[in-house]
């Protein structure tokens, strides 16, 4: 029962974290008609609300809470591990 609270704790921001950053990242989406929603575009999609995450994280420097919730957020949106790597890698590079 603990477990189900501190989950359901951490899973409630980490939902509102995740539709704040998909509105700003593409906020016209669910009223355009000419989007289609294929496969690719959905995973397209997806690598950029984990890169607009990401972006928001990286300047100050991820602190474990933020890396736990970025993990959450990575599983929740179906991202590899090795292309959520690869990205972060990208926009630290960027950044330097």
């Amino acid at each position: 029962m603990l477990a189900s609270a501190l989950l359901m704790f951490f899973l409630t921001p980490l939902q509102r974290f995740a539709e704040r950053v998909a509105t700003v990242a593409m906020p016209y989406t669910q009223n355009t008609q000419n989007t289609q929603n294929t496969p690719e575009y959905a995973a397209y999609r997806k690598m950029q609300v984990y890169e607009a995450a990401l972006d928001d994280a990286l300047p100050g420097g991820i602190s474990e809470k933020e890396r736990s919730l970025l993990n959450h957020l990575r599983d929740s949106l179906e991202i590899a591990p090795a292309d959520a790597e690869a990205l972060e890698r990208d926009l630290q590079q960027a950044v330097h």
